[in-house]
């Protein structure tokens, strides 16, 4: 269980001159720890709820701070965002008060029904977290049936008319995997694609295994320039068959 926030901090009495000329125009907000997954390289080792998450009085009073700040889009994560009995009426505040609002999911329980709330509430996008092909995926997310799942959640998402990305976490055990797990992703009708290298940090910190060694990185970057350049293509493609009227998905890119 998470230790209590540390709250009501004292403020410094003026804000320093670099401070009033910035301001952060998008904001990711873990809005719950609360997760239905224990995946392995979780950076915030999610599982179950702090004991002090904001009340929804509060997350709502955050939303309109963030807005005053100048912010502009709000990504909501977790844990699993959907997992907040609030999370929609946290979409509909972000959207009233004029930021773009999207999501970021491991998709294990998004239904039809759930994409079309979301979509409702004003989600403007949502990037389903897929780490390997379907064993790899399972094997990291430590539920069998998660890589299955989050195709149903870009495809809910899709059909309730919400546009989709993803995201993939780069490790020892899908590095070669991910130009084939591309390919997926763009049939499942992805705009985007959203990579990161794991770091020891959270779970991952106890999980050696998954860490890139530092000469697996030099063989990681070339292949993610082969991949980018298979999404150029992806996206003339799909340039082409919109000027032609014909049907298709999104690519990444």
């Amino acid at each position: 269980m998470a230790a209590p926030a540390r709250r009501n901090l004292p403020l410094a009495d003026d804000a320093r001159t670099v401070d009033r000329a910035w301001r952060p125009v998008y904001a990711v907000w873990e809005i719950t720890l609360r997760c239905d997954l224990a995946c392995r390289h979780c950076g915030s080792r999610a599982g179950h709820a702090r004991p002090d998450e904001l009340s929804t009085r509060e997350a709502l009073d955050l939303v309109r701070q963030m807005a005053e700040l100048g912010v502009r889009e709000v990504t909501l994560i977790g844990g699993e965002a959907y997992l907040r009995d609030d999370w929609l009426d946290i979409v509909r505040a972000v959207r009233a008060h004029g930021m773009q609002c999207s999501t970021t999911t491991g998709a294990r329980g998004i239904t039809d029904e759930i994409a079309r709330s979301a979509k409702a509430a004003g989600i403007q996008s949502a990037s389903v977290s897929v780490d390997g092909l379907r064993a790899t995926h399972d094997r990291v997310r430590a539920w069998g049936g998660s890589f299955d799942a989050a195709m149903r959640g870009l495809r809910a998402f899709r059909a309730a008319g919400i546009p989709v990305s993803s995201n993939t976490h780069i490790h020892r055990d899908n590095v070669r995997e991910i130009p084939e797990l591309f390919e997926r992703l763009v049939a499942e009708g992805i705009h985007a694609w959203l990579m990161q290298l794991t770091v020891a940090m959270g779970r991952a910190a106890d999980e050696d295994s998954l860490v890139l060694e530092p000469y697996q990185v030099l063989e990681v970057l070339p292949m993610l320039a082969r991949v980018k350049r298979r999404a150029d293509e992806a996206r003339q493609l799909r340039r082409g068959l919109t000027r032609s009227g014909s049907p298709t998905c999104a690519p990444a890119q």
